[in-house]
């Protein structure tokens, strides 16, 4: 039987949260009948929102057409607001489509941005910014982000643990280019190492035994 620190009562069946305030219930998860029904769960509506962001994406494309076409002697700049324009949206189809995870979406959403804002560099002369700082700080807030939705929304050790594990990976990778002399700036990418290597710690540690299992489950070791 569980116990919510917050509300001070005791949930019963097999319920992890609390089903007055959603937080985390402690103690023992029993396999006692379940007293509150299975209700379906609703139905995400980002339809408004969506043709919303598309509205403003077709009026600030015909805007910088209109302007850019419309000033002699100037170098097409409308192509740097559409490739904007298709990364931004680029990174909405993921966290849309992968919303149903958090963990999940940040894994995904992390790696889809490393991408696009490693291109950018190359496409503005590659000057570096993204290896330099761009990346290894964007790699740590993945990491962050996803030890806070573990731990706010009472996620399984299923639902995150993998993906944390790969977060983690990733973080790995500025401090190996370092390494191999290819950024320039080494502190934003020790930073990033050494937060990478304190959350490897931390799960090794901690959740040593539950991260064995799901990595032998994921990968059939």
């Amino acid at each position: 039987m569980g116990y919510c620190e917050k509300c001070k009562i005791k949930v019963t069946g097999k319920l992890e949260q609390c089903p007055l305030c959603g937080g985390c219930a402690s103690g023992e998860i029993c396999d006692e009948t379940e007293i509150f029904p299975d209700t379906a769960p609703e139905k995400r509506k980002h339809s408004l929102l969506i043709k919303i962001l598309v509205l403003c994406s077709v009026i600030a494309a015909a805007v910088c057409f209109a302007v850019n076409a419309s000033i002699a002697g100037q170098n097409w700049w409308l192509n740097y607001v559409l490739a904007g324009l298709a990364s931004f949206w680029a990174l909405v189809f993921v966290a849309l489509k992968k919303s149903v995870n958090p963990a999940k979406a940040v894994l995904y959403f992390s790696v889809t941005a490393s991408v696009l804002i490693f291109l950018w560099d190359i496409a503005t002369g590659f000057h570096r910014w993204s290896l330099n700082f761009v990346l290894p700080v964007l790699l740590v807030c993945a990491i962050c982000a996803t030890v806070m939705f573990a731990r706010y929304l009472c996620l399984k050790p299923q639902d995150y643990l993998f993906y944390l594990v790969l977060n983690i990976l990733l973080g790995m990778i500025p401090m190996v280019l370092f390494l191999f002399g290819i950024p320039e700036v080494i502190c934003p990418s020790a930073v990033c190492a050494a937060v990478s290597i304190i959350a490897l710690g931390v799960l090794v540690i901690f959740r040593g035994d539950i991260l064995e299992e799901e990595l032998d489950r994921r990968l059939h070791f």
